[in-house]
């Protein structure tokens, strides 16, 4: 039998050589392409004779082409893509058989003749789980040997269960895939032959679509045979599978023509905008044609309509099927039943132009009565521009438009499935339309009762409520811890437990909290929301959840080697500062702090250092002197006079025998960073206080502050560790901090860091203290002037 199939393989190999001699004469390329496809098929007819010769009594069975092999279109080195498909459940005959054609066909083909070939095995009854890519393959098919009758079963079970509007919409997205990596006009020098717009799949795809609208496929056109002779060309003169049109082979394909290069160009870019325009009138037509997108809804001219009746969970998935081929849904459509399950939670993914459509046409207030009890709830906090409803449609338009090249959209790509998110958000506020208690409380709740109702696995009810539950957690942190202190993230890693849940509440905090307003959002918050992503990240992926404070050190002298500073009077600097400083500073500023505390330890001159972010719109502020008593409070005295916006600060002390103060002050005028005049006077300001040259009280009342003016406090609260956090809530003003810093001072503690914002109308703050527990906080903010 070897002796046979090297004498078909030879036979094959010397009729496709001759076959080859004549290409470049090719006028009618479909011809040539079925004259190679007809011998190719000779080949694996005899290999599939040759199987059954040694394997008998097989049962009936069909070797198929599918794809560019099944339309008789190879070109010189287009792949081979078959499938075998038997009448029957696979049985060890059959098996063995396909194992022996399967590698004969290797040997004959890849191996003996330098094409590629692709294998699959298709069952009948595996026919409901193709994807849009193998269904399309085999609209192509066609019979190369063996029984016709398995194919046969395979095509009816194709085109009777065919998912019409899901494989619609798979075989557009995959087209604009195809533009995305080549070219989305067919007006380029350098066409792309099979993937760019007006290639051989722009007409293959229109092809595909009228099957599945339940028309025959239209046979080439002029303009297609065009692109598929030029491609038969390109594949001779480059020698290999090729698509890409280049300037150098589109000059040798020219020559094939006897035609000039730009003239030939010319005719190309014609033929290419003819396929172009062919795909997209039949994008068109989808907006005219009378199809099924479910058992649900149907599409009648361009709008979608529900069938009176239907389950509700059904036809809110067909209504996200004709969202996303641009379908005007009829409002208030007939009542559908109330049965509704999984697919409801396909269908919310659509996101916010789905979800509003599902209530245009009544269908949202049936699965999802909680959402819609909200349309006009009025929110209670005095920062919210919307309704309950509308705040949350919002947050799904935010994720909507999160592009996914962006750091918060890479988070959203990396999720295995973002359905659980986009119903938490949903959810996140529909507790506040039950009064008496937290809003997270009770949306938790609902949310678990949703679950029930639409019959979603556990795990997903879980991470719902879960989420729904914490919706304000991560906000919390971003405002009132210091996000750069290697224990915050130690914290909030406990609190989150895995990857999932921090990638889905770091993204539903994002789109919850920039959806409340115009401004609340800013790109200040939106670093510490990723800082604290990160760092959380790596808390969770490490053995050990802190940082190595060694490594860390190690670090900053490794990429201060080349820095000109003098290695071991900066290691006795780092190794005089805490922990948190060497945790949280970067190698470059702790380089302009360690020449700055030399300047100070040297003749005492405070210096103040400043560094402007411009992409987040803040400076930081380093200020560098020998430490004393109110140092703190002074600085945030001269901060509050000239109205600069603090965020936060990182207070770090050396541990020498003349202690020098590393304090750095995030903060920003107006939202942007300090301009330059405005920081020479603060510059000033700050020398004369810190010198003792003028009071800090004196500098406030320059300016127009009250130094003694008191505070008024709404919420106190004290969080035990190692360092504590005094958890400050208060009306909005620029002074809080200064005024909270100095009840502080009285007391004696040490500030090792703050954070200063905003939340629900009021001012929020947290600082990092030594040597405060619980009861002394009370009793400090007990009635006091602040």
């Amino acid at each position: 039998m070897e002796q046979r199939i090297e004498q078909a393989v030879e036979s094959a190999r010397t009729a496709r050589s001759e076959l080859f001699d004549q290409v470049g004469t090719v006028t009618d390329p479909m011809a040539w392409c079925r004259r190679h496809t007809t011998i190719v098929d000779g080949l694996l007819q005899s290999l599939f004779s040759f199987m059954q010769e040694a394997h008998l009594s097989l049962p009936p069975v069909a070797l198929v082409a599918t794809g560019g092999y099944g339309r008789a279109e190879l070109c010189p080195h287009s792949d081979i893509d078959l499938a075998v498909v038997p009448l029957e459940e696979s049985s060890q005959s059959l098996s063995e058989a396909v194992r022996w054609l399967f590698r004969a066909t290797n040997d004959a083909l890849q191996q003996g003749m330098g094409l590629k070939v692709g294998y699959s095995y298709r069952l009948v009854g595996d026919v409901p789980g193709y994807d849009a890519t193998t269904i399309s393959g085999l609209f192509d098919a066609r019979l190369v040997a063996g029984s016709a009758e398995p194919l046969q079963q395979l095509s009816t079970a194709l085109l009777t269960g065919l998912p019409t509007a899901d494989f619609i919409l798979s075989k557009i997205d995959e087209r604009r895939r195809d533009l995305a990596k080549t070219h989305d006009t067919p007006l380029v020098v350098e066409p792309n032959l099979k993937y760019g717009a007006g290639g051989l799949r722009s007409f293959l795809t229109a092809n595909w679509i009228a099957v599945a609208l339940g028309e025959r496929q239209l046979p080439p056109t002029d303009a297609y045979l065009s692109v598929l002779r030029a491609r038969i060309f390109l594949h001779l003169v480059s020698g290999r599978c090729h698509d890409e049109m280049s300037r150098n082979r589109a000059e040798d394909v020219a020559k094939l023509t006897g035609l000039a290069p730009t003239v030939y160009g010319s005719e190309l870019s014609q033929a290419m905008l003819e396929n172009h325009e062919f795909y997209l009138s039949t994008l068109e037509r989808l907006q005219e044609e009378r199809y099924a997108l479910n058992t649900a809804v149907i599409a009648v001219r361009g709008e979608a309509k529900v069938v009176p009746g239907s389950p509700a969970g059904k036809a809110a998935f067909g209504l996200h099927l004709a969202t996303r081929l641009g379908l005007t849904v009829s409002e208030h459509t007939a009542p559908p039943s109330p049965e509704v399950g999984p697919e409801a939670m396909a269908a919310i993914s659509g996101g916010e132009a789905t979800v509003r459509n599902l209530d245009r046409a009544g269908i949202l207030g049936v699965i999802l009565p909680e959402l819609t009890a909200c349309r006009t709830l009025m929110p209670t906090d005095p920062s919210h521009q919307f309704t309950v409803f509308e705040h949350t449609l919002r947050t799904l338009r935010l994720l909507d438009d999160t592009p996914p090249e962006s750091p918060l959209g890479s988070i959203r790509v990396g999720l295995d499935d973002d359905g659980p998110l986009q119903l938490a958000l949903l959810l996140h506020d529909a507790g506040k339309a039950v009064p008496g208690r937290p809003h997270s409380e009770t949306g938790a709740e609902i949310a678990h009762t949703v679950a029930a109702r639409w019959q979603l696995e556990a795990r997903v009810e879980e991470l719902v409520s879960w989420l729904v539950a914490e919706h304000l957690t991560m906000s919390k942190f971003i405002r009132l811890r210091d996000v750069m202190h290697p224990d915050t993230a130690v914290e909030f890693a406990k609190v989150v437990g895995d990857r999932e849940r921090l990638d889905n509440l770091t993204l539903l905090t994002y789109v919850d909290m920039a959806s409340v307003n115009d401004s609340l959002w800013t790109p200040v918050q939106e670093t510490f929301l990723l800082e604290l992503h990160a760092r959380t990240a790596q808390a969770l992926e490490s053995e050990s959840v802190r940082t190595d404070e060694t490594s860390a050190r190690r670090r900053i002298l490794r990429r201060l080697q080349s820095e000109e500073v003098p290695g071991d009077r900066l290691a006795q600097f780092l190794d005089s500062l805490p922990p948190h400083y060497v945790l949280s500073t970067d190698p470059a500023s702790v380089n302009q702090h360690f020449w700055a505390a030399e300047a100070a330890s040297a003749d005492g001159t405070p210096q103040v250092l400043w560094d402007d972010k411009a992409d987040i719109g803040v400076t930081d502020i380093a200020v560098v002197c020998h430490d004393r008593a109110g140092l703190l409070q002074s600085i945030l005295a001269v901060l509050y006079a000239y109205d600069l916006s603090l965020f936060g600060l990182r207070a770090s002390t050396t541990a020498t025998s003349n202690p020098v103060a590393v304090d750095v002050f995030t903060v920003s005028s107006g939202g942007r960073c300090v301009g330059r005049q405005s920081a020479a006077q603060v510059q000033a300001a700050l020398l004369a206080v810190l010198t003792g040259t003028k009071p800090s009280e004196e500098v406030l009342r320059s300016r127009g502050k009250d130094p003694e003016r008191k505070q008024d406090l709404l919420r106190v609260n004290f969080v035990t560790g190692t360092p504590g956090i005094i958890e400050v809530r208060a009306p909005r003003g620029r002074g809080m901090p200064y005024r909270v810093s100095r009840v502080i001072s009285r007391q004696g503690w040490n500030v090792l860091a703050a954070r200063v914002g905003q939340w629900a109308g009021s001012g929020t703050a947290a600082f990092y203290v030594e040597g405060a527990d619980a009861d002394q906080v009370a009793r400090a903010f007990a009635g006091q002037e602040v």
